[in-house]
């Protein structure tokens, strides 16, 4: 099986799936609800993992058919040199051509052919490939240098914050650009020390993060870091890291008013417009932390979403889930071909040539190799 053909179709079906599902989101708009919106990236990261092909369609598209091997070696002009060097009468030379159109004279007197060493030369989409698997290998070597890097910045600069009501353990960071989740196996809280001095904005932002784990958006963020780091040069893979992270928050949003109550979504807005000062750097897609920064557009969405409860449409989350539905089965399925002929099945003999010492000439060619026979079962 040939890697690049399967590499070209997963990005394929990887980048329609990805404007299929901004397009998506873009025309359902606040129709639906944030939540719903943000699991529609969920398919599209599934795609970004799975290279391969999940089922089949259960209708068959014809395909041309192959032509029959044998008879093309039949029909086809055969070189026989009686006057070979080495050749005898009853076992003439006769040219081989070889998978790569080089023609070797071969006889029952010549030493066997390295066919090894005619190799075709390096093709663009094996240099394509190799690139492709290099990029990925620095793109991942980057993201967990960049993570290190943040655990070990915490590590050195957090405190722990006791009595705070939170399932999850609480730290004070300093130099934090805005409170966080972090950790894989250990996932924690960390907050500012602004955040911390006001008990109103610290019960905010247990709420903001803690719904973020019930989420697990810690872990997704991992898996989005992974379909980065495979897809590096795909400008829409980078497109729905961005969107999808914009989703993540309005979902946590839209979760933790759940939790806090209608009464304070003011309170809740107001905390997000202190905390939301930092605008997001391009070394933040790096980071496997959920960060409470934002840029202008994705801070006006978000507060005007918390101040103005949005109406959700039915009829609009439908047509969320069909159209999701039907670019998934796009995406992971393929065409099934027609069955190719039973192998075992008894090939027709072949005709017997007009003249010659051969009494019985039969070629038998795969993709590798050519085998001719003699009279008395004798091979050449």
């Amino acid at each position: 099986m040939k890697l690049m053909p399967i590499l070209i179709e997963w990005s394929i079906s990887s980048a329609l799936l990805i404007l299929a599902v901004t397009i998506l989101r873009s025309s359902l708009g606040k129709r639906v609800s944030a939540g719903l919106r943000y699991s529609l990236w969920a398919v599209v990261l599934i795609r970004l993992l799975v290279p391969v092909q999940l089922f089949s369609y259960p209708v068959p598209v014809s395909v041309l058919p192959e032509p029959d091997r044998e008879q093309l070696i039949e029909t086809a002009p055969l070189n026989l040199v009686s006057t070979a060097p080495g050749a005898t009468a009853s076992m003439p030379a006769i040219d081989v051509p070889l998978p790569n159109g080089v023609l070797v004279e071969h006889n029952a007197t010549t030493a066997p052919v390295d066919i090894a060493a005619n190799t075709a030369p390096v093709s663009p989409f094996q240099i394509l490939g190799w690139l492709w698997i290099a990029g990925s290998a620095i793109m991942a070597a980057a993201l967990l240098v960049s993570n290190i890097k943040f655990a070990r910045r915490l590590r050195r600069a957090c405190a722990p914050l006791d009595g705070v009501d939170c399932p999850l353990p609480v730290y004070i960071a300093g130099g934090l650009p805005s409170p966080c989740l972090f950790g894989l196996i250990h996932p924690a809280i960390y907050a500012t020390s602004e955040a911390a001095d006001d008990p109103v904005i610290l019960r905010h932002v247990l709420v903001h993060e803690y719904t973020h784990f019930r989420h697990g958006d810690h872990i997704w963020n991992i898996l989005r870091s992974i379909a980065l780091a495979i897809h590096w040069w795909n400008p829409l893979v980078w497109l729905a890291v961005v969107l999808s992270g914009r989703d993540c928050e309005l979902a946590c949003d839209e979760g933790a008013l759940k939790r806090l109550g209608d009464g304070e979504r003011v309170a809740y807005g107001r905390t997000l417009l202190v905390l939301l000062t930092v605008k997001p750097r391009a070394g933040d897609l790096l980071t496997c932390a959920t960060t409470m920064t934002g840029g202008q557009k994705s801070v006006f969405d978000r507060v005007t979403r918390i101040a103005h409860a949005p109406k959700r449409w039915l009829w609009a989350a439908v047509v969320a889930v069909l159209a999701a539905a039907l670019a998934c089965v796009c995406a992971f399925g393929s065409t099934r071909s027609e069955p190719d002929a039973d192998p075992a099945a008894p090939s027709p003999e072949p005709s017997a040539p007009a003249s010659g010492s051969y009494t019985h000439l039969r070629a038998h060619a795969t993709s590798r190799h050519v085998v001719w026979r003699g009279v008395g079962g004798k091979k050449g």
